[in-house]
């Protein structure tokens, strides 16, 4: 998260960091219809579902667009 701060600020580009205390909690913010993220940066190892489950489950929400880090 540093590196994408001090990127921020090298090239003046503003965005948002916005956290979920688990996969479940990401999946079910998609689920609701709330709005989507450009980039997700997600661990592989999560407690509950872990990263590549919660990315596939947002890939089965049709949101295709997101670039999803692991």
């Amino acid at each position: 998260m540093f590196r994408l701060l001090a990127l921020s600020f090298k090239a003046n580009i503003e965005f948002e960091i916005e956290g979920f205390p688990s996969g479940e909690s990401l999946v079910s913010h998609y689920e609701q219809g709330k709005p989507p993220f450009h980039i997700l940066i997600l661990d592989v190892e999560m407690s509950g579902i872990n990263g590549i489950a919660v990315a596939r489950r947002i890939r089965e929400l049709q949101h295709l667009d997101e670039q999803i880090i692991f």
